[in-house]
């Protein structure tokens, strides 16, 4: 009889990255900034914070959380900071998913940038 002495799991995660306009309070002006749809897994689960969005004007309705995206520095990240985004998952692990992001891209509201995906070893 066989004994198995390792039990191997993979979990993979899927997340996608947004660019939405955000109203920043402090110094009253429109930011473009990076966000994903949940807490992702993985080491980038430390730069999430929950943020409620304020009213983009008396028109525009969207009071819901949000999960932004932080930099090292703990400031919300904007789309000009993507690059940075980018070298950050690359280096801890994230496999950024073309095909995906291809797919869902156009089926998707709100400005998709990515999907990206985080392996779970155990």
């Amino acid at each position: 009889m066989c004994k198995l002495k390792h039990l191997y799991f993979l979990y993979k995660m899927l997340g996608h990255i947004f660019m939405e306009p955000y109203l920043d309070r402090h110094c009253k002006q429109y930011k473009n900034i990076l966000t994903i749809n949940d807490i992702p897994v993985g080491p980038l689960a430390e730069r999430v914070t929950r943020l409620n969005t304020p009213k983009l004007s008396e028109f525009i309705h969207n009071n819901v959380c949000i999960y932004a995206i932080k930099d090292e520095c703990n400031n919300i990240m904007e789309i000009n900071h993507l690059p940075k985004l980018m070298s950050y998952l690359v280096s801890n692990g994230y496999i950024i998913d073309y095909q995906m992001s291809k797919l869902l891209k156009h089926h998707t509201p709100g400005h998709m940038i990515c999907s990206i995906q985080y392996i779970l070893e155990n």
